[in-house]
C-alpha cells in the first residue's frame, strides 16, 4: 500500500506493507499403524514460515516436514504454528492415533484434551474465567494433574475422571456455555473451545463404561440429550467465524470416528449410537 502526502508543496510517498494472518489447515496425509509413522497435509495460506511440533520431541520448521515417526507412542497431539511477517496463528491440535492391535476396543485417547485446554486457558479473558464457577476445577484436572492422568491404563482414566469431574458438573458448565454461544460474541470462541473439551469427555465417558449410556455405572444418557439440543438449537440463531466453525468440524471429526467405531466395535451400544448419529447432523448443519 502506497499513500501519498504532500509538505510544503513537496510530495511525499510512504510505502505500508500488509500482511495478512495466516490461515493453518493441516490433516494427516497417510498413517502406518505398524511402523507408527505418519506424513501430514498442510494446506496453509499465507504464510512464509512454519513451526511443527509433533508432541514426541520432535519439532520442524518445513511447510511439508515428509514422514515423522513416533517410536511406540500409542497417541501424539501435533501443532502447527504459521507466520506470515509479525503475524501468526496456531492451528487446532490434531491428535495421531495408532490402532490397537490386540484387537480389543480401545476409546479415543484423552491425550488432546490437556492441549486443547491450555490453549484455551491462554486466549481466555479474566471474564469467561470468572463466568465459570467451576473453571478452577477444571484448570486443577487439565493443566496441574493431566499428565499424571493421561499415562494410566484406560480403566483407571475413566474411573479418576469420573470422580473428579462429575456428570453434573459437566451438565452445569454446559448451560452456561450455551448462553454464551447464543449471546456473546467476544466470548463465543472460548466458549466452544470448552464445549468441545467437555464434549469429547462426555464421549469418552460414554465409551469407557460398560453398558449402554441409559444403563452404565454413570448414565451419560440426560447430559448426551442436553448437547445434542444445544447444539440443533444454535442452527436458528448463529452466524458461526471460520475460526469458530474450525472448532465445530473438529468436534463433528471426533463425534463421526466414535460414531464408526461405537458402531463396529460396540453395536450393542444402541441408545450412544442414537445419540452420535444426532450429534453428527446437529453439527453437520453448522458447517
Amino acid at each position: 500500500v502506497v499513500i501519498t502526502y504532500e509538505i510544503n508543496g513537496d510530495v511525499k510517498n510512504l510505502r505500508i506493507r500488509v500482511y495478512k494472518k495466516p490461515v493453518v489447515v493441516i490433516s494427516i496425509a497417510t498413517i502406518d499403524h505398524v511402523n507408527h509413522v505418519v506424513e501430514f497435509k498442510n494446506e496453509t495460506t499465507f504464510a512464509d514460515r512454519y513451526a511443527w511440533n509433533f508432541g514426541n520431541g520432535q519439532f520442524s520448521d518445513k511447510q511439508d516436514p515428509g514422514s515423522i515417526s513416533f517410536g511406540n507412542a500409542r497417541t501424539a497431539v501435533i501443532t502447527l504454528k504459521a507466520f506470515n511477517g509479525p503475524c501468526e496463528i496456531e492451528s487446532q491440535p490434531i491428535t495421531v492415533v495408532f490402532e490397537d492391535q490386540s484387537g480389543d476396543r480401545t476409546c479415543t485417547p484423552i491425550d488432546e484434551l490437556g492441549e486443547k485446554f491450555k490453549i484455551l486457558n491462554e486466549i481466555s479473558s479474566a471474564e469467561f474465567k470468572q463466568a465459570l464457577d467451576d473453571y478452577p476445577l477444571l484448570q486443577l484436572i487439565f493443566i496441574e494433574k493431566f499428565g499424571n492422568i493421561v499415562g494410566l491404563p484406560q480403566e483407571e482414566q475413566c474411573k479418576l475422571l469420573l470422580s473428579e469431574i462429575k456428570v453434573s458438573t459437566i451438565q452445569k458448565i454446559i448451560r452456561v456455555l450455551n448462553s454464551m454461544v447464543g449471546s456473546n460474541k467476544e466470548l463465543r470462541r472460548s466458549a466452544l473451545l470448552q464445549y468441545e473439551v467437555l464434549l469429547k469427555l462426555a464421549l469418552f465417558y460414554s465409551c469407557c463404561q460398560e453398558g449402554d449410556v441409559n444403563d452404565a455405572g454413570t448414565n451419560m444418557e440426560t447430559t448426551l440429550k442436553i448437547m445434542v439440543g444445544q447444539i440443533e438449537s444454535w442452527q436458528e440463531q448463529i452466524e458461526f467465524t471460520d475460526e469458530e466453525k474450525s472448532i465445530l468440524e473438529s468436534m463433528l471429526k471426533a463425534v463421526q470416528r466414535e460414531l464408526d467405531e461405537t458402531t463396529e466395535e460396540a453395536p450393542e451400544k444402541i441408545v450412544y449410537i442414537d445419540f452420535l448419529k444426532m450429534l453428527v447432523e446437529a453439527l453437520s448443519k453448522l458447517l
